[in-house]
């Protein structure tokens, strides 16, 4: 019997149907497309699709040699781990550069006559956000400073629901 003809059947209600569809569509979804928690790294390169493999592993290599150059008491060594470090933090950033360019740039070649993809990829480069808008958080009425949220808003209220009764005047 087909697991979806068990949804309607005549002695059903509606209710049963839907709960009976809904449990078969989960069961479809986790066996073919199982829902997966990313970790907190993952979800940062995620943002970051320019940074691969080998980038992550010389960031790693980097980042060991900073802990080891922190945690270092000899003078001598401590020189040699930072001159190590220093080589490997360059090597990142180069890498990272040029893997960043190249990414773009194949993102503009494969976009160029998609104007709304071209404009996606500009404003995640110069990191487009948008502006979230203030609310004052004090008032100067009657000259007295007001802070309560409520009486400001009443204020701003009172004031633009008697603009035209006041200009007409």
């Amino acid at each position: 019997m087909n697991p979806w003809n068990e949804c309607i059947k005549e002695n059903d209600d509606v209710n049963t149907s839907v709960e009976t569809f809904i449990k078969n569509k989960e069961k479809v979804l986790d066996k073919h497309a199982p829902y997966k928690k990313l970790t907190k790294k993952q979800m940062t390169n995620k943002d970051k699709p320019w940074i691969t493999k080998d980038i992550a592993n010389l960031i790693i290599i980097k980042n060991k040699l900073h802990k080891k150059y922190i945690k270092c008491i000899d003078p001598h060594k401590e020189d040699y781990l930072f001159n190590k470090f220093k080589e490997h933090r360059n090597r990142v950033s180069n890498a990272l550069k040029a893997s960043k360019k190249n990414y773009y740039t194949n993102f503009f070649n494969n976009n160029l006559y998609n104007i709304k993809n071209t404009w996606k990829g500009i404003k995640e480069i110069i990191n487009v956000k948008s502006e979230r808008k203030s609310v004052p958080i004090s008032l100067e009425i009657n000259n007295k400073i007001e802070t309560n949220p409520i009486h400001v808003a009443d204020h701003f209220n009172s004031f633009f629901t008697n603009i035209g009764k006041n200009l007409s005047s």
